[in-house]
């Protein structure tokens, strides 16, 4: 959709009259982006993730650890899912113009960069490789859509 503006001063009238609406609509677009990288997130606990531009493929759980979460009574070879409560510590927020992915467990650093006895399976990282890009083009469609007077789908849809 164009639009078209009869001077200046009909588009500093537009720009004026969606100003307000600018903010939320980047709220929108930053909540939209980061519920998916969060939920992209919670889903790679318990699947092997391949390699990719920032870091390995994940390493096989060591025989001890399997043993040891059979002995529990766990799935034996679901990395970096037992209980399930490291997946679900993680959430997101929204702050001003900044979103923010992350894990309220402490466990979730050790795990995302390795320690000297465990193996990094970045489940950050890789979302940020996975979505970041789409994420800020959420954010973009937002408020473009908002300062367009029209629908976002109408330019998610779009090919850039």
């Amino acid at each position: 959709m164009v639009m078209h503006f009869d001077g200046y001063g009909a588009f500093a009238k537009h720009l004026r009259k969606v100003a307000s609406k600018v903010e939320a609509a980047q709220r929108r677009g930053l909540r939209q982006g980061a519920a998916m990288m969060a939920a992209t997130a919670k889903g790679m606990h318990g699947e092997y993730q391949p390699s990719d531009r920032v870091s390995n493929a994940w390493a096989p759980l060591a025989p001890r650890t399997v043993a040891e979460r059979t002995r529990r009574g766990f799935s034996p070879d679901e990395p970096l899912l037992r209980t399930g409560a490291l997946r679900d510590s993680i959430g997101f927020s929204v702050q001003g113009d900044e979103a923010l992915v992350g894990s309220t467990s402490p466990l979730a650093v050790h795990h995302e960069k390795g320690t000297a006895r465990i193996p990094p399976r970045p489940v950050f990282s890789k979302t940020a490789v996975i979505h970041g890009r789409g994420a800020a083009r959420l954010v973009g469609a937002h408020v473009a859509a908002t300062m367009a007077s029209m629908p976002v789908d109408a330019l998610l849809k779009k090919k850039p």
